[in-house]
């Protein structure tokens, strides 16, 4: 049994904790749990009802991401000094013929921005020299689905020509869809390893 109102004043004040975490790293997914370990215990020395505190949050708005608690309407964004680079480098990948990654290593910051943007989903890492928008990565991967669909096989000419593309892109992009199981390559063709 606990007292209802020392047990709202713990649960109100780590979510203080976690709004806190979320308006000072944005970019972070959520706070560690074990950052909430010191409230509790300073509020209820000699208890463990960790689980029962994460319990009563996550039944508030909050959501337990593995080893972290965030609010369930967070996403992380860049922070204040990584905006300006992480706008920079989605403009640069939204042309048809994205640059080298190297482009967007060359200073801490779009590094930075361009990790962020690979955590989060919003930029696909093709390999060490090639990434792509996640929404290019996907209109690529359905092009090459489709004409495989079509025609059975292909060569990496015939995708490049369906997809208006360099070999640049193609070749580690081909390697990625290879890799992730959507393609196998047999000889000089890819051929559709499965089907959605």
């Amino acid at each position: 049994l606990i007292d209802q109102s020392r047990w709202n004043t713990l649960r109100n004040a780590c979510a203080t904790r976690v709004d806190d975490e979320h308006t000072q790293h944005p970019e972070l997914h959520g706070l560690a749990l074990e950052q909430l370990r010191p409230i509790l215990e300073k509020a209820f020395p000699g208890h463990d009802i960790f689980n029962e505190l994460i319990d009563e949050l996550c039944k508030n708005g909050f959501v337990r991401l593995q080893s972290h608690i965030a609010r369930a309407d967070h996403k992380p964004a860049l922070p204040p000094h990584l905006r300006q680079a992480g706008e920079q480098v989605r403009r640069t990948l939204q042309t048809t013929d994205p640059p080298a990654r190297k482009t967007f290593t060359q200073s801490p910051t779009s590094r930075a921005a361009l990790r962020f943007l690979i955590d989060t989903g919003e930029v696909i890492d093709v390999n060490p020299e090639v990434v792509l928008s996640t929404a290019q990565f996907n209109r690529f991967k359905l092009i090459v689905r489709q004409h495989l669909r079509k025609n059975g096989e292909a060569t990496a000419s015939d995708l490049r020509k369906a997809l208006e593309t360099t070999r640049r892109i193609l070749i580690p992009l081909l390697e990625k869809l290879d890799r992730d199981g959507v393609t196998a390559r047999r000889g000089d063709v890819r051929v559709l390893r499965k089907v959605d």
